[in-house]
Protein backbone atom coordinates (compact mmCIF):
# COMPACT_ATOMS: atom_id res chain seq x y z
CA UNK A 1 0.00 0.00 0.00
CA UNK A 2 1.51 3.45 -1.21
CA UNK A 3 2.55 6.28 1.69
CA UNK A 4 2.78 8.74 -0.49
CA UNK A 5 -0.30 11.42 0.30
CA UNK A 6 -1.06 15.13 -1.10
CA UNK A 7 -0.28 17.92 1.48
CA UNK A 8 -3.97 18.51 1.36
CA UNK A 9 -4.47 15.68 3.72
CA UNK A 10 -0.96 16.51 5.83
CA UNK A 11 -2.32 19.13 8.73
CA UNK A 12 -5.69 16.42 9.28
CA UNK A 13 -3.19 13.77 10.63
CA UNK A 14 -2.20 16.46 13.07
CA UNK A 15 -4.12 17.35 16.54
CA UNK A 16 -4.54 20.51 18.68
CA UNK A 17 -2.00 20.07 21.23
CA UNK A 18 0.37 17.82 19.65
CA UNK A 19 3.87 16.93 20.51
CA UNK A 20 5.63 17.87 17.11
CA UNK A 21 9.49 17.08 16.77
CA UNK A 22 10.88 18.56 13.71
CA UNK A 23 13.96 17.34 12.41
CA UNK A 24 17.05 18.64 10.57
CA UNK A 25 19.44 21.29 12.21
CA UNK A 26 20.47 24.88 12.53
CA UNK A 27 19.29 26.02 9.12
CA UNK A 28 19.85 22.65 7.27
CA UNK A 29 17.01 20.37 6.09
CA UNK A 30 14.15 22.05 7.20
CA UNK A 31 10.60 20.96 6.64
CA UNK A 32 9.21 24.15 5.19
CA UNK A 33 6.61 23.43 3.16
CA UNK A 34 4.91 21.19 6.34
CA UNK A 35 6.02 24.29 8.73
CA UNK A 36 3.26 26.66 6.55
CA UNK A 37 0.90 24.30 5.94
CA UNK A 38 0.75 23.36 9.64
CA UNK A 39 1.07 27.74 10.40
CA UNK A 40 -2.20 28.21 8.31
CA UNK A 41 -4.62 25.34 10.23
CA UNK A 42 -6.83 27.37 12.38
CA UNK A 43 -7.60 24.45 14.34
CA UNK A 44 -4.23 23.48 15.02
CA UNK A 45 -2.72 25.40 18.55
CA UNK A 46 -1.33 24.72 21.92
CA UNK A 47 1.48 22.60 20.07
CA UNK A 48 4.71 21.60 21.71
CA UNK A 49 7.48 22.00 19.50
CA UNK A 50 11.11 19.94 19.83
CA UNK A 51 13.85 20.36 17.95
CA UNK A 52 17.58 19.71 18.33
CA UNK A 53 18.27 23.29 16.97
CA UNK A 54 15.71 25.20 15.75
CA UNK A 55 15.02 28.58 13.95
CA UNK A 56 12.58 30.29 10.99
CA UNK A 57 10.30 26.67 11.51
CA UNK A 58 9.79 27.68 15.30
CA UNK A 59 9.79 31.60 14.24
CA UNK A 60 6.37 30.66 11.92
CA UNK A 61 4.81 28.91 14.18
CA UNK A 62 5.29 30.80 17.20
CA UNK A 63 4.08 34.06 14.99
CA UNK A 64 1.33 32.51 13.63
CA UNK A 65 0.44 31.65 17.61
CA UNK A 66 0.15 28.02 17.26
CA UNK A 67 2.65 27.12 19.69
CA UNK A 68 2.51 26.91 23.64
CA UNK A 69 5.98 24.79 24.50
CA UNK A 70 8.82 24.98 22.60
CA UNK A 71 11.85 22.42 23.71
CA UNK A 72 15.37 22.89 22.16
CA UNK A 73 18.73 24.07 22.22
CA UNK A 74 19.16 26.84 20.07
CA UNK A 75 16.65 28.95 18.45
CA UNK A 76 17.72 31.37 16.23
CA UNK A 77 18.74 32.30 12.40
CA UNK A 78 22.53 31.95 12.99
CA UNK A 79 24.83 35.30 11.16
CA UNK A 80 20.86 36.16 9.48
CA UNK A 81 19.57 37.05 12.65
CA UNK A 82 16.79 36.80 15.81
CA UNK A 83 13.81 34.50 15.44
CA UNK A 84 12.21 38.37 17.09
CA UNK A 85 7.97 35.99 16.65
CA UNK A 86 10.05 33.09 19.19
CA UNK A 87 11.82 36.39 21.07
CA UNK A 88 8.08 37.75 21.98
CA UNK A 89 6.86 34.61 22.58
CA UNK A 90 8.79 34.05 25.08
CA UNK A 91 9.37 37.84 26.89
CA UNK A 92 5.60 37.96 27.44
CA UNK A 93 5.20 34.89 28.06
CA UNK A 94 3.07 33.10 25.71
CA UNK A 95 5.28 29.83 24.87
CA UNK A 96 7.17 28.02 27.54
CA UNK A 97 10.64 27.31 26.84
CA UNK A 98 12.65 24.18 27.58
CA UNK A 99 16.52 25.20 27.17
CA UNK A 100 18.58 21.56 26.84
CA UNK A 101 22.09 21.42 25.83
CA UNK A 102 22.68 19.78 22.18
CA UNK A 103 23.46 16.69 23.16
CA UNK A 104 20.99 15.99 25.92
CA UNK A 105 18.16 16.55 23.42
CA UNK A 106 20.35 14.35 20.84
CA UNK A 107 19.51 11.80 23.98
CA UNK A 108 15.96 12.34 24.76
CA UNK A 109 15.40 10.99 21.21
CA UNK A 110 17.53 8.55 21.54
CA UNK A 111 16.26 7.66 24.18
CA UNK A 112 13.02 7.36 22.72
CA UNK A 113 14.34 5.98 19.46
CA UNK A 114 15.75 2.38 21.81
CA UNK A 115 12.34 2.49 24.31
CA UNK A 116 14.29 3.49 27.14
CA UNK A 117 12.87 5.31 29.51
CA UNK A 118 16.21 7.47 30.17
CA UNK A 119 19.27 7.59 29.38
CA UNK A 120 22.39 8.94 31.85
CA UNK A 121 24.81 11.65 31.19
CA UNK A 122 26.98 13.88 32.46
CA UNK A 123 25.54 16.85 30.36
CA UNK A 124 23.86 19.94 31.76
CA UNK A 125 24.83 18.49 34.94
CA UNK A 126 26.10 21.50 36.80
CA UNK A 127 23.54 23.87 34.63
CA UNK A 128 20.87 25.67 34.99
CA UNK A 129 18.91 24.28 32.34
CA UNK A 130 18.05 21.70 35.19
CA UNK A 131 15.73 24.27 36.85
CA UNK A 132 12.06 23.53 36.08
CA UNK A 133 12.90 20.79 33.16
CA UNK A 134 10.99 17.96 33.54
CA UNK A 135 13.06 15.62 30.98
CA UNK A 136 15.82 15.37 33.30
CA UNK A 137 16.57 14.00 37.04
CA UNK A 138 19.52 14.26 39.13
CA UNK A 139 20.53 10.12 39.53
CA UNK A 140 23.21 8.18 41.66
CA UNK A 141 24.96 5.41 39.58
CA UNK A 142 24.27 1.80 41.30
CA UNK A 143 27.95 1.17 40.79
CA UNK A 144 30.06 3.91 42.61
CA UNK A 145 27.07 6.19 43.80
CA UNK A 146 28.34 8.94 41.27
CA UNK A 147 26.10 11.67 39.94
CA UNK A 148 24.51 11.50 36.57
CA UNK A 149 22.06 13.22 34.43
CA UNK A 150 19.30 11.26 33.60
CA UNK A 151 17.43 12.36 30.20
CA UNK A 152 14.05 11.43 29.84
CA UNK A 153 12.96 9.75 26.55
CA UNK A 154 10.99 12.16 24.14
CA UNK A 155 8.54 10.58 22.07
CA UNK A 156 6.42 12.92 19.75
CA UNK A 157 3.51 12.99 18.55
CA UNK A 158 4.29 13.81 14.84
CA UNK A 159 7.49 14.01 13.69
CA UNK A 160 8.48 16.06 10.76
CA UNK A 161 11.41 15.74 8.30
CA UNK A 162 12.71 16.47 4.53
CA UNK A 163 14.75 14.17 2.45
CA UNK A 164 16.24 13.49 -0.40
CA UNK A 165 13.91 10.70 -1.61
CA UNK A 166 11.20 7.93 -0.69
CA UNK A 167 9.57 5.38 -2.39
CA UNK A 168 6.01 4.06 -2.30
CA UNK A 169 6.84 1.76 1.00
CA UNK A 170 7.84 4.85 2.87
CA UNK A 171 11.65 4.26 3.09
CA UNK A 172 13.84 7.64 3.17
CA UNK A 173 17.23 8.57 1.81
CA UNK A 174 18.88 11.42 3.51
CA UNK A 175 22.33 12.16 1.06
CA UNK A 176 24.35 14.37 3.16
CA UNK A 177 24.96 15.49 6.99
CA UNK A 178 24.40 17.36 9.16
CA UNK A 179 22.04 15.21 11.95
CA UNK A 180 20.95 12.45 9.53
CA UNK A 181 21.72 9.99 12.79
CA UNK A 182 19.39 12.39 14.37
CA UNK A 183 16.81 12.31 12.27
CA UNK A 184 16.80 8.31 12.63
CA UNK A 185 16.03 8.68 16.26
CA UNK A 186 13.49 11.40 15.56
CA UNK A 187 11.45 8.74 13.08
CA UNK A 188 12.11 6.04 15.30
CA UNK A 189 10.89 7.58 18.82
CA UNK A 190 8.01 9.30 17.22
CA UNK A 191 4.26 7.56 17.64
CA UNK A 192 3.61 9.24 13.36
CA UNK A 193 6.63 10.34 10.97
CA UNK A 194 5.61 12.60 7.72
CA UNK A 195 8.14 12.76 5.07
CA UNK A 196 8.38 15.94 2.69
CA UNK A 197 10.64 15.06 -0.24
CA UNK A 198 12.47 16.22 -3.00
CA UNK A 199 11.74 13.26 -5.22
CA UNK A 200 9.69 9.78 -5.41
CA UNK A 201 11.49 6.92 -6.54
CA UNK A 202 10.85 3.39 -8.19
CA UNK A 203 12.95 1.63 -4.81
CA UNK A 204 15.06 3.41 -2.39
CA UNK A 205 18.19 1.64 -1.83
CA UNK A 206 20.05 1.71 1.38
CA UNK A 207 17.55 4.07 3.45
CA UNK A 208 18.95 6.17 6.06
CA UNK A 209 15.14 5.56 7.55
CA UNK A 210 13.10 2.77 6.92
CA UNK A 211 9.61 2.73 5.69
CA UNK A 212 8.75 0.74 9.39
CA UNK A 213 9.23 4.19 10.78
CA UNK A 214 7.14 6.22 8.62
CA UNK A 215 3.47 7.04 8.24
CA UNK A 216 3.03 8.77 5.31
CA UNK A 217 5.35 10.45 2.54
CA UNK A 218 4.27 13.95 0.66
CA UNK A 219 6.47 15.04 -2.55
CA UNK A 220 7.48 18.62 -1.89
CA UNK A 221 10.02 19.82 -4.39
CA UNK A 222 11.72 22.66 -2.72
CA UNK A 223 10.11 22.16 0.39
CA UNK A 224 13.23 23.24 2.56
CA UNK A 225 14.10 26.30 0.74
CA UNK A 226 15.56 28.94 1.74
CA UNK A 227 17.60 26.31 4.00
CA UNK A 228 19.97 24.33 2.81
CA UNK A 229 19.37 21.16 0.69
CA UNK A 230 23.30 19.70 0.67
CA UNK A 231 25.09 18.63 -1.98
CA UNK A 232 22.13 20.07 -4.28
CA UNK A 233 21.16 23.46 -2.71
CA UNK A 234 23.09 25.52 0.04
CA UNK A 235 21.54 28.13 2.36
CA UNK A 236 19.85 30.88 0.22
CA UNK A 237 21.61 33.91 2.15
CA UNK A 238 19.73 36.41 0.20
CA UNK A 239 16.45 35.13 1.50
CA UNK A 240 17.66 34.59 5.35
CA UNK A 241 18.48 37.87 5.30
CA UNK A 242 14.98 39.23 4.15
CA UNK A 243 13.51 36.59 6.67
CA UNK A 244 15.73 38.13 9.61
CA UNK A 245 14.70 41.55 8.39
CA UNK A 246 10.78 40.68 8.11
CA UNK A 247 10.82 38.65 11.84
CA UNK A 248 12.67 41.79 13.39
CA UNK A 249 9.82 44.13 11.82
CA UNK A 250 7.46 41.75 13.13
CA UNK A 251 5.99 41.17 9.41
CA UNK A 252 4.32 37.68 9.64
CA UNK A 253 3.19 37.52 6.38
CA UNK A 254 5.98 39.26 4.38
CA UNK A 255 8.08 36.60 5.98
CA UNK A 256 5.61 33.24 5.22
CA UNK A 257 5.65 35.12 1.51
CA UNK A 258 9.70 35.10 1.44
CA UNK A 259 9.34 31.42 2.04
CA UNK A 260 7.06 30.82 -0.31
CA UNK A 261 8.83 32.75 -3.14
CA UNK A 262 11.82 30.26 -1.77
CA UNK A 263 10.43 27.10 -2.10
CA UNK A 264 9.08 27.87 -5.72
CA UNK A 265 12.10 28.87 -7.68
CA UNK A 266 14.02 26.21 -6.02
CA UNK A 267 11.25 23.83 -7.27
CA UNK A 268 11.47 25.22 -10.84
CA UNK A 269 15.43 25.12 -10.88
Amino acid sequence: MSKIISLEEFSRHIKEGAKIGIGGFDLHRKPLSLVLDISENAKLRDLEIFGVSLALEADILIGSEKVKKIISSYTGLENFGQCYFFRDGIEERRVEPIEMSTYATILALQAGALGLEYIPTKTMLHSDMLKDNGLVRIIESPFNGEKYLAVRRYSPDIALIHAHEADEEGNIKINSPPATNVDKFLARASKKTFVSVERIVDKVKCPTISGLYVSCVIHLPGGSAPTSMYPENDVDSDVLGLYGQGSKNRDLGYCKEVIINAIERRRKN
